[in-house]
């Protein structure tokens, strides 16, 4: 085998069989979010309800303090939403079962990625939930909202781009700013590198077993840097590199899906998408971008 020849293992399915030692739950502090004249976006002076305005990057935090590991506390199960934009895609057997992150786009609007789906292609929409409305899953805190239509994006194929799936719900999620909150997608500039980003996601979970939401920080990197350095020979145009740079992992395969926020702008930067291996720390992850789907976004959101 030639030296720089390789294969990148996909972890295409949500739930990876493997077996790894749990990672101890960890949560980063955004010191602001969205600035955004959506009327139901999170806007920045609601934001600050529930989070200290410290910096997700600096060493310490009077709200959450770092621990031994490098990662942030993330706190009892009884407090307040830090995330409410954030949520849950399941399926129920006899238990719920976590499958991918999500995020929140309206009442009636969420996004993930498409190869979410590709577990269980016997599946229906309909027989898909979305968890939201709480920091820890799998409580009685969490409300559900079944899935009535899924579009994914015509040209989604596995290691060929574009990971992206818009759901609608069967019935609104009660939008308020406080449990649930709708993040802003709608920026189409396309993102430059070394951008500080936060992927906020539940990481490996077991089913019905409940487990707090977590943040693990990347910073972003040049196309190039991705396709000759680290040798990601399927990336695409449609996605972004980002490299893993604080706390004791990597993005997890239940963070498949999960949002990828922009830390300044404070926007929807991505949809964690593939790696070579799950949970590594320090290594290069490839994400959905955002921004050449957002017309895309809109018009199915027109449409189902």
């Amino acid at each position: 085998m030639k030296r720089h020849s390789f294969v990148i293992p996909l972890y295409i399915l949500p739930i990876f069989i493997g077996t790894r030692a749990e990672v101890p739950n960890s949560k980063a502090i955004l010191d602001q979010l969205i600035s955004s004249d959506e009327p139901k976006a999170l806007a920045e002076t609601n934001f600050k309800k529930f989070v200290s305005t410290s910096s997700p990057h600096s060493s310490t935090s009077s709200a959450s303090p770092l621990n031994s590991t490098g990662t942030i506390s993330a706190g009892s199960p009884n407090s307040t939403i830090a995330y409410p934009f954030v949520a849950s895609l399941q399926i129920k057997k006899e238990k719920f079962m976590h499958l991918c992150g999500a995020t929140i786009l309206s009442a009636n609007f969420v996004l993930t990625a498409a190869h979410c789906f590709l577990k269980y292609p016997k599946l229906k929409p309909k027989n898909y939930l979305v968890a939201a409305g709480t920091n820890r899953l799998f409580t009685r805190k969490t409300k559900h909202f079944y899935v009535s239509s899924l579009r994914k994006y015509p040209n989604f194929k596995p290691l060929k781009g574009h990971d992206i799936a818009l759901l609608k719900l069967a019935t609104p999620i009660p939008i308020d700013n406080v449990r649930f909150a709708a993040l802003d997608f709608r920026d189409t500039t396309r993102k430059p590198s070394n951008v500080n980003t936060l992927l906020i996601g539940w990481g490996r979970t077991k089913p019905g077993v409940p487990k707090d939401l977590e943040t693990v920080a990347f910073r972003t990197i040049k196309d190039e840097e991705c396709l000759v350095s680290h040798r990601f020979k399927f990336f695409t145009d449609s996605e972004i590199c980002a490299i893993h740079t604080t706390g004791i992992r990597g993005a997890c395969d239940g963070d498949s899906g999960a949002p990828l926020i922009d830390v300044k702008k404070h926007k929807l930067f991505g949809l964690l998408s593939y790696s070579r291996k799950p949970c590594e720390p320090h290594k290069v992850y490839a994400f959905t971008r955002i921004s050449p789907y957002v017309s895309w976004i809109k018009e199915q959101m027109g449409t189902m």
